[in-house]
């Protein structure tokens, strides 16, 4: 079967780096712009460069991206020709990568029981354009995604792993929930942690013959909604959107799905909990929806109810 693009992977397009935000490419890449060559530049504003050899590129953010080939975007997000581009896949590439970054090394080591066929590293170490401090962005696939959580989840218990660094994760992140709420949620995610002074995420992605078994929905948008319910399923709640099918609802809407486009609010409940969620409302052909992280800094938010009240005795 031929590897079609999916998510974390990364794009080069016209000499810059894209990466793929979306399970679904055909014809079209969907994707944020990322990495731009220094010559491309357009802002004043002093960027720090990154330097490859001969090559010189620059980070940008989400707003200074949207400055850049707006012939090829809608709604924020990136259309890339899919014929136009190159790609760079963490599965594929990531078994080179180990032979030159140590850092690389000593975490896809520490994975050992994951076939390579199903992990890989993304983010600035895939496209060669990682600082010395640059975190590990490690890539899990499908069924083996719980592994590497027992894995992560016995490296903390053994002492072989730490916990990053919550203060600096809270302060980047900027959650609108308070900081030992914060806490809580992620101490039972097993999805960061330090090995040897390296940080690194785990990031979830679907296996090749599952990448569609969700359609991409768009909706009506109702206005801000703030409700409660139960997570009836928590099988897609560290997938991208994360899934977070809900009933017993304290609306008219007895059941609502939320879909969570924010890393910061990945697998914040699990079946059978009360959740407590801020977002914007859509219905859709499939019903009715709930979309959080629709923006970078707002009052969206999902916490579970029985985490917090568990805390606060």
């Amino acid at each position: 079967m031929e590897k079609m693009i999916r998510l974390r992977d990364f794009v080069k397009f016209k000499g810059c780096y894209f990466s793929v935000v979306s399970y679904f490419n055909s014809n079209y890449v969907k994707c944020l712009l990322r990495y731009i060559p220094c010559e491309m530049l357009t802002k004043k504003d002093k960027k720090q460069e990154v330097r490859v050899g001969d090559l010189c590129y620059v980070k940008l953010n989400h707003s200074e991206a949207l400055e850049y080939f707006k012939e090829y975007q809608k709604d924020g997000i990136f259309f890339i020709p899919e014929k136009g581009v190159s790609v760079l896949k963490p599965e594929v590439l990531t078994p080179e990568i180990v032979k030159r970054d140590e850092k690389v090394a000593r975490v896809y080591d520490l994975f050992s029981p994951i076939p390579k066929t199903h992990k890989g590293i993304t983010g600035s170490r895939l496209i060669g354009l990682a600082k010395e401090s640059s975190d590990v962005d490690f890539v899990v696939y499908g069924k083996w995604w719980n592994t590497a959580r027992e894995i992560v989840k016995k490296g903390i218990e053994s002492g072989l792993l730490q916990y990053p660094d919550w203060k600096k994760i809270y302060e980047k992140r900027k959650p609108v929930i308070d900081f030992e709420t914060f806490v809580a949620h992620e101490l039972r995610k097993f999805n960061r942690a330090v090995l040897n002074g390296i940080y690194f995420d785990l990031l979830y992605v679907r296996d090749y013959d599952c990448l569609h078994i969700y359609p991409e929905v768009s909706g009506v948008k109702l206005g801000r909604v703030k409700l409660r319910g139960v997570v009836k399923d928590d099988s897609a709640v560290f997938d991208y959107p994360a899934r977070y099918p809900l009933a017993n609802v304290d609306l008219k809407i007895r059941e609502v799905e939320v879909l969570c486009f924010t890393h910061t609010y990945t697998a914040q409940a699990f079946k059978g909990e009360r959740v407590e969620v801020s977002g914007v409302l859509e219905k859709t052909p499939e019903g009715y929806k709930v979309i959080v992280g629709t923006r970078r800094e707002s009052d969206e938010y999902i916490i579970s109810e029985d985490l917090v009240k568990r805390l606060r005795r």
